[in-house]
């Protein structure tokens, strides 16, 4: 038999793959063995080599401490330079932290964080935020996702809101929730007034006021506009400009003149135009009254 397997080819590679198949059969069957038989799709490839870095390594510990209180299920929290979090349950619903922990809640979650100067965040459904540390001159919390959040302030204090924007009172409560994918309500239902840092712009809420924040791709963190930027008074808004414009016109909106490197900030946009180049910049709806217009002032 084994004369007539050399001396044909074909007989000899079916004998070697049915002793292939054979071996692989015993080994499936053996205890302890393992045999991978997905061939498509393959292993998922990692997107970086090395990882990025996650954000246990983005905020770092700090000396203030808060007590964390879960008041309805699911709530997670997680210690500064923590790798993964920890479920607070009915026996175990309290957790001191230090500044840097994560403080997240679920769907039908509800949490309550006390901070150390007196103060009170609570977060209900969807929600995420990070306990600051002051002494680093930080917001005393970080909100990073939010459903519905109220802050309560006994002492100046400020939280960050997400995308950055800042939040400075030393009352409360301010009621914060999500009323679309990229807006955001605030609603000051205290005593006192609370203000804003939103870009480049500073918000006063005074008692009983709500306003919207849109939540713009480029976040909402406060910065200051570069003085070089010159504010043109139109009818309908005001229009920022800087560089060599030539304004044609600034009644019913406005028209420019490209003369050489610049930058229009209206109504949302940021426009550059080549040398020469004109644009003409109204708004939509009807045309606002200046102050002083014949009949806008009461009688």
């Amino acid at each position: 038999m084994r004369d007539d397997l050399q001396s044909t080819p074909g007989l000899r590679r079916s004998f070697d793959w049915l002793r292939a198949a054979g071996l692989a059969a015993a080994l499936a069957v053996a205890p302890g063995c393992y045999i991978r038989t997905q061939r498509f799709p393959g292993p998922l490839e990692p997107a970086a080599d090395p990882l990025p870095a996650g954000t246990a390594d983005l905020v770092a510990p700090g000396p203030e401490e808060a007590l964390v209180v879960r008041l309805s299920d699911p709530v997670l929290v997680r210690a500064a330079e923590a790798s993964a979090p920890r479920a607070l349950k009915f026996h175990d619903k309290r957790a001191r932290l230090t500044a840097g922990a994560w403080v997240q809640t679920g769907a039908n979650g509800k949490a309550e964080v006390l901070l150390a100067d007196g103060g009170r965040v609570e977060l209900a459904g969807t929600g995420a935020g990070v306990l600051g540390s002051e002494s680093r001159r930080e917001p005393s919390f970080l909100l990073r996702d939010v459903t519905r959040a109220s802050f309560t302030f006994v002492e100046p204090s400020q939280v960050a809101l997400p995308g950055g924007a800042l939040l400075a009172a030393d009352n409360g409560p301010f009621v914060l929730e999500r009323v679309e994918a990229r807006v955001l309500r605030l609603r000051n239902r205290s005593l006192g007034t609370g203000r804003i840092a939103y870009r480049d712009a500073l918000v006063d809420l005074a008692p009983g006021e709500v306003i919207d924040l849109a939540l713009p791709p480029g976040g909402t963190a406060p910065f200051q506009r570069d003085p070089a930027f010159r504010t043109l008074v139109t009818d309908d808004a005001p229009i920022e400009t800087r560089g060599e414009l030539e304004v044609l016109a600034a009644d019913s909106g406005a028209r420019l003149r490209a003369l050489g490197p610049h930058e229009i900030l209206a109504h949302g946009l940021v426009l550059r135009l080549d040398p020469g180049d004109e644009v003409l910049i109204q708004g939509i709806g009807e045309r606002r009254p200046r102050a002083s217009d014949p009949g806008t002032r009461e009688q």
